[in-house]
């Protein structure tokens, strides 16, 4: 098949395809690590989300990662089911319930980036190059939040 490299594309469109073509693949990536549980994509950002932001809501949780209701509870209880998070119940309004990672969530965490360290460590990018990624897609990320 030949490339059609889309020349008239703005350099935004092609990196927002490049995103999009790097996280179908990094999402069909089998792990090495047999201790690692496999996750559906929308766990590992659950998982990933929580870890970021410990003690977020469910309601946060779901807004952000633009989930249903119904699809956040659905999911929760399963990662909750598969000893990767915990709920607790909020300090300030007893009605409130506050996500975290299990010790077993953080180990799975780590396993992870390790082989994701091991997978990527000989590609020829700067610590520079790669924080200034991470830079523009939470600026692209923040762009897409309703709330802005």
């Amino acid at each position: 098949m030949t490339e059609n490299p889309g020349q008239d594309d703005s350099p935004l469109i092609v990196a927002i395809d490049a995103a999009l073509h790097f996280t179908r693949k990094l999402g069909g990536f089998e792990f090495a690590d047999s201790q690692i549980e496999p996750l559906s994509r929308i766990e590992r950002l659950v998982v990933e989300y929580v870890r970021r932001f410990p003690g977020a809501s469910p309601s946060e949780l779901g807004r952000e990662l633009t989930l249903k209701g119904s699809n956040t509870s659905a999911v929760i209880s399963g990662l909750v089911k598969k000893n990767q998070l915990r709920r607790e119940s909020d300090p300030n309004d007893g009605r409130g319930t506050l996500l975290f990672l299990t010790e077993a969530g953080e180990d799975a965490v780590q396993r992870v980036h390790r082989e994701w360290e091991a997978v990527f460590s000989g590609i020829q990018v700067s610590d520079d190059q790669l924080k200034q990624a991470a830079a523009t897609f939470e600026l692209l990320f923040e762009a897409l939040n309703p709330e802005n």
